[in-house]
């Protein structure tokens, strides 16, 4: 079965991105991170973003999150 959302590969681990709801105050959407079942945090989602600006924009927000800034972790192949 095919989840909705999006799929990005992070120093060998595979994180979803789903719709979750709304920031704080109700203006922005959000993403919830997920990785092995388990929320890692969310992430403002942006209306109409291409494929490679979302890539780039949640590698930075990984990089934030897990203390990296290895560049080399990105992997783009989506996954199942």
């Amino acid at each position: 079965m095919r989840h909705s959302g999006r799929w990005l590969t992070y120093r060998g681990e595979l994180y979803h991105f789903e719709a979750f709801g709304t920031a704080v105050g109700g203006q922005a959407p959000l993403w919830a991170v997920i990785r092995s079942g388990e929320i890692v945090g969310t992430m403002l989602v942006r209306d109409r973003e291409a494929e490679r600006d979302f890539v780039a924009r949640a590698m930075r927000w990984l990089d934030e999150v897990m203390g990296t800034g290895d560049r080399s972790a990105l992997d783009t192949r989506a996954g199942d």
